[in-house]
């Protein structure tokens, strides 16, 4: 049974869909894909893959975060009281005067460099990451296909009435399989696709205030040095 909260890549998708003003058919010609899995993956019964997912970012031209909120517009940061170095959009730097410019150059060069170090650790992170759980969801399809022809071999065998020795192995093929299958699936690390989904949206909007912090940068030199 399907929870009732609509996951991440539902959302997403349905979104992009929507905003893109196509049916389902016309939306997985977009995305070379056939519109029933479209359809599946925005009721929840089916997961994309990183790979489609890149092709939603490309056709839609937005963000998974973007997409997820349903905000097509331009992000801007929206706050009724600003402090002078808090959002670098909202500020009138004509208005201001050579040392707070000095200030403010400074202090964002600073946030630059940090942003960078941070974002690069964070893109190798979740590389590593979505690596280690396609490997995973790999091994537990595979186990759990041996899992179920054990687990019919010993109905077979218990039917049949074969010897007890031979029933006792099985049993214990059938415990060995069922308990490795659940070491899999407890593993430390990204246990759903949605997980990742989160972890990129929180990624890109880091990599979106350095996009903005560096332009304004930008302004501020120019500014100086008039």
């Amino acid at each position: 049974m399907l929870p009732k909260q609509t996951s991440i890549h539902q959302q997403v998708f349905t979104n992009a869909r929507r905003h893109l003003n196509l049916s389902l058919r016309a939306m997985g010609k977009e995305l070379a894909i056939h519109y029933s899995l479209l359809s599946k993956i925005e009721t929840g019964k089916q997961r994309p893959g990183p790979k489609l997912i890149k092709r939603l970012t490309q056709l839609t031209g937005h963000s998974i975060a973007q997409l997820y909120h349903n905000d097509f517009t331009q992000p801007a940061l929206q706050r009724s009281t600003l402090t002078l170095a808090s959002d670098p959009l909202a500020l009138n730097l004509d208005k201001l005067n050579t040392a707070q410019k000095n200030y403010l150059k400074n202090k964002w060069l600073a946030e630059v460099k940090e942003l960078t170090d941070h974002i690069t650790q964070r893109q190798q992170a979740l590389a590593e990451s979505l690596e280690k759980y396609q490997h995973r969801e790999e091994a537990i399809s595979k186990l759990q296909g041996t899992l179920q022809v054990q687990q019919a071999i010993l109905t077979f065998l218990s039917d049949h009435q074969a010897a007890a020795s031979l029933l006792k192995q099985q049993e214990n093929e059938v415990a060995r399989l069922t308990e490795a299958l659940t070491a899999l699936q407890t593993q430390p690390g990204i246990q759903r696709l949605e997980e990742w989904l989160l972890a990129q949206a929180a990624l890109e909007t880091l990599i979106w205030r350095k996009q903005n912090l560096t332009k304004k940068i930008g302004e501020l030199e120019a500014l100086l040095s008039r």
